[in-house]
């Protein structure tokens, strides 16, 4: 974890003297930091090799508000494990299916791709079934026109408790929600086979949820873990 204040211009980050020779530096995720250089002390540096462009989209969850280092986020995990170049479009208090991310996304060049976002659409803007269903196919389709064969895996929300059977104001619970997303990708995954669904609801349990929406660093291993299994078997799939 890298300690910063207002002030500060300059940040000393001890690294191992032995050990792996790629080093990855996780900055804060709470802060506005702009890296202007990056200098060695006694040794020398160089660019790590790049791994394939993996572009991951979701909410807080995977910003990762709830994790106690920004290296400890599912994605960044996955991201160590399997080599992969991650950007991370992990949106607090947004993450709807804007279509313009999904643009941004098909112009990007990725090489694997990742959603995970519908549980703001409980609350805040809410949404109900068939209005989120039909935003999650559209999102896909524009991912999808520019990119026909890229591996791509969504994830449905996540348990939350105080959603799971309460109505928002259009009359859908998280439940609701989560099926309807669930659906949509089952049914145009049947004739798109580099697209894949891991169900959400049992990905975390209750009881490492941080404040009740949130999974704590537990939450985001096991995320990781199930994650990494299901992009290894999409990633095996014949082209």
């Amino acid at each position: 974890t890298i300690a910063v204040t207002p002030s500060t211009t300059s940040v000393r980050v001890p690294l191992p003297s032995s050990g792996p020779s790629r080093i990855t530096i996780y900055l804060p995720e709470g802060d506005n930091l702009r890296v202007t250089g990056l200098r060695a002390v006694n040794g020398s540096v160089r660019p790590a090799p790049r791994g394939p462009r993996w572009i991951v989209y979701g909410d807080s969850i995977t910003q990762g508000w709830s994790t106690t280092d920004a290296g400890a986020i599912w994605p960044a995990r996955v991201a160590r494990t399997r080599g992969l170049d991650l950007v991370n479009l992990g949106f607090a208090g947004a993450a709807r299916g804007e279509l313009p991310v999904a643009f941004q996304v098909a112009r990007s060049a990725p090489e694997l791709v990742v959603l995970a976002w519908g549980t703001n659409s409980w609350s805040t803007i809410p949404v109900d079934g068939p209005s989120l269903s039909s935003t999650m196919r559209l999102f896909i389709a524009a991912i999808r026109a520019e990119n026909p064969t890229v591996p791509m895996l969504v994830l449905s929300p996540i348990v939350r408790p105080a959603a799971e059977t309460q109505p928002n104001l259009f009359g859908a619970t998280l439940r609701d929600l989560r099926t309807a997303i669930e659906e949509t990708v089952l049914a145009l995954a049947a004739d798109d086979a580099h697209l894949a669904l891991l169900a959400g609801l049992a990905l975390v349990p209750e009881a490492e949820l941080v404040d009740g929406v949130h999974p704590g660093d537990a939450g985001h291993a096991r995320m990781a873990v199930r994650v990494t299994a299901e992009l290894d078997r999409l990633l095996r799939r014949p082209s």
